[in-house]
Order: C-alpha cells, then sequence, then structure tokens
C-alpha cells in the first residue's frame, strides 16, 4: 500500500474497530481522507458501517482484525499516547462534547487497566 494508505490505517487504527473520517482528518492535521477511504474499501481492507455511532458521521470499520492489529503495531510507540487523546478529543466533541453521549467505553476513557500476567518464559519465581 502507499505510505498515504498505510498511515491513515494507522490513525484509524487509535480510534479501535470503527473510525470516521472527520476523526482521521483531525489525526492527520486536516489531510483529506475521502478518496483514500474509497481506495481502501475497493482494496478490502476497510468496509463502510450500515449505520453510524456518531450522528452525521459516516462509519468505517477493519475488514478484518489483522488489518487493524498490524496498523496499530506499526504505529511509533512515542506518538501513540498523543493520538489517543487527540482521538479521545475529537469522539467527545463528535458526540456533543459530553462523553455520556458516546457509546463506545474507549470514547468515556474506561479503557481497561493493565494487568501482569504470568511469565509464559524462564521462571516464575
Amino acid at each position: 500500500l502507499p505510505a498515504e494508505h498505510r498511515a491513515l490505517l494507522q490513525d484509524a487504527a487509535v480510534f479501535g474497530t470503527a473510525f470516521w473520517p472527520d476523526g482521521l482528518r483531525a489525526l492527520s492535521g486536516g489531510r483529506e481522507v475521502d478518496g483514500i477511504l474509497d481506495d481502501l474499501t475497493r482494496r478490502g481492507a476497510v468496509v463502510p458501517a450500515p449505520s453510524s455511532r456518531l450522528r452525521e458521521q459516516r462509519e468505517y470499520g477493519f475488514s478484518h482484525a489483522l488489518f487493524r492489529e498490524v496498523s496499530y503495531g506499526r504505529l511509533p510507540r512515542a506518538s501513540r499516547a498523543r493520538k489517543h487523546l487527540e482521538a479521545g478529543t475529537w469522539l467527545v466533541s463528535a458526540a456533543g462534547g459530553t462523553p455520556r453521549n458516546v457509546s463506545r467505553p474507549e470514547a468515556k476513557g474506561e479503557y481497561a487497566k493493565p494487568t501482569r500476567g504470568p511469565k509464559l518464559f524462564g521462571s516464575t519465581r
């Protein structure tokens, strides 16, 4: 995929399983995204949702979880926190200014707390 397509997929992955063109524009500094989304739809990487959880916003999703996982994994760690903050800020604004209007837990800041699991290799002492 061209670099601009990969960058858009990385921004989309920050939102999670669903994303919106205006949100992608917010994360990319206003870059035009509609043509890229059309091309990614034709290529089978993303799919338009039949309805949107945000009023007056077209919603898209990844056609397969691996597209999201790989795209997010390639996002430089140094920019993840900033991108998550920008995505959350946009979601709150798009939902009418209050997280209560958003149905997704991520948009309300209800992220799962990291936990320490068992060590897979080596000593467990």
